[in-house]
């Protein structure tokens, strides 16, 4: 039987660099690597989520990792790969991977389903072709929306996906404070988004912080990130305070934040969070 994973009473996961003891107790511990974490909900679902430009030595740790889970790892288990905050992939890496699937691994006969969630670009290229060119034996799918990505996974019952889009929430957010903890300067543009809202442009962004644009996507993408996510981000928690701290409409909330139209709001609360603003105020007084 499944275990039931409430996020709101989830105890936080021990981290650790050993991928056999994160493999020996997943739903007790978090992997951490360079540039991916691997968590589970604590049934039978897995996820690694990578951020950044991916390099020879983070593919050389992946594959270090698939073997630690061949070794003593479930089997019939479901893997999301999210790969949508994944700035790039260099051809080394690329490589790297893909001689290690060439090879059939033993890693590959514990997957029942799949789902990858791709990125933008060069790197959703990469995650469609992959899963074209490489001989998979199991159900695999890419996906632009984690939401249908875990409905697909398991279709049933409706709150497991539910419940499991809420705790990769949580998880997606620790990952993003741990990816700026490296990088201070997004501070300050954290705080300039939150006071600007959802009008600030990047060109517009870049000047107030005293450098170029070219400069500012630079070292974003350098701490694994961009200046769309970083706005989303900052909107969300902007949202938050608002939602948590006062009794005021969504349409007065969105058009505060710089919103044309509520539903703009509601589209990226949602998304993000895994709950509209009007259910996630709701959650938080409960």
């Amino acid at each position: 039987m499944l275990r039931r994973v409430s996020p709101a009473s989830a105890i936080e996961p021990e981290r650790t660099a050993d991928a056999a003891r994160y493999f020996s107790a997943p739903g007790e511990h978090r992997l951490e690597a360079r540039r991916f974490w691997c968590a589970s909900p604590g049934d039978d679902l897995f996820v690694l989520l990578a951020w950044g430009r991916l390099e020879a030595e983070d593919a050389d740790e992946l594959v270090d990792t698939l073997e630690a889970c061949a070794r003593c790892g479930p089997q019939r288990r479901l893997q999301l790969v999210v790969l949508s905050d994944v700035t790039g992939v260099s051809p080394r890496a690329m490589t790297r991977v893909m001689r290690y699937y060439a090879t059939r691994p033993s890693y590959l006969d514990g997957i029942h389903k799949e789902a990858v969630i791709r990125a933008e670009g060069v790197v959703a290229m990469l995650a469609e072709g992959f899963h074209r060119v490489v001989p998979l034996p199991f159900d695999g799918r890419v996906f632009t929306d984690e939401r249908e990505a875990l409905a697909w996974l398991r279709p049933q019952p409706v709150e497991w996906s539910a419940e499991r889009l809420a705790w990769l929430a949580r998880i997606r957010e620790q990952l993003r404070d741990h990816a700026r903890a490296a990088a201070p300067d997004l501070e300050r543009l954290a705080k300039l988004l939150g006071q600007a809202g959802a009008g600030l442009t990047l060109s517009q962004a870049a000047r107030q912080t005293g450098q170029s644009p070219r400069t500012l996507q630079r070292r974003l993408s350098l701490a694994g990130t961009n200046f769309a996510r970083e706005k989303r981000r900052a909107l969300v928690i902007a949202a938050k305070q608002l939602l948590r701290e006062s009794d005021r409409d969504i349409k007065d909330i969105a058009f505060e934040l710089g919103f044309a139209a509520p539903q703009r709001l509601t589209e990226l609360f949602t998304r993000e969070t895994g709950l509209p603003p009007a259910a996630w105020r709701a959650a938080q007084r409960s």
